[in-house]
């Protein structure tokens, strides 16, 4: 969905790519390398759909020694009925 349209402004780290499989989150020195660009924030938001996988990219920012982390609970979903501004991929 990110590729359709996602909140102006954000960051695209999917969730996925930060566990090792589906029960387990990268190496902690792995984690901490994946999101060492974001760490240098002043703060993160997660978000994502509904509220649900963005709990996942939360709980990674924590374990990589980043406490200034918040999650969306909304989402896109809430962003949307706000009819806040959305950033949208351009189609080929």
């Amino acid at each position: 969905w990110f590729d359709k349209e996602h909140i102006e402004g954000s960051i695209l780290r999917s969730c996925f790519n930060l566990m090792a499989e589906m029960t387990a989150f990268l190496p902690d020195e792995q984690l901490a390398q994946q999101l060492q660009d974001q760490t240098q924030a002043d703060r993160v938001i997660t978000y994502c759909g509904g509220g649900i996988a963005a709990t996942t990219s939360a709980l990674a920012h924590l374990i990589a020694g980043n406490p200034n982390v918040a999650i969306y609970d909304g989402s896109l979903n809430e962003w949307l009925a706000e009819d806040l501004p959305t950033t949208r991929a351009a189609t080929a």
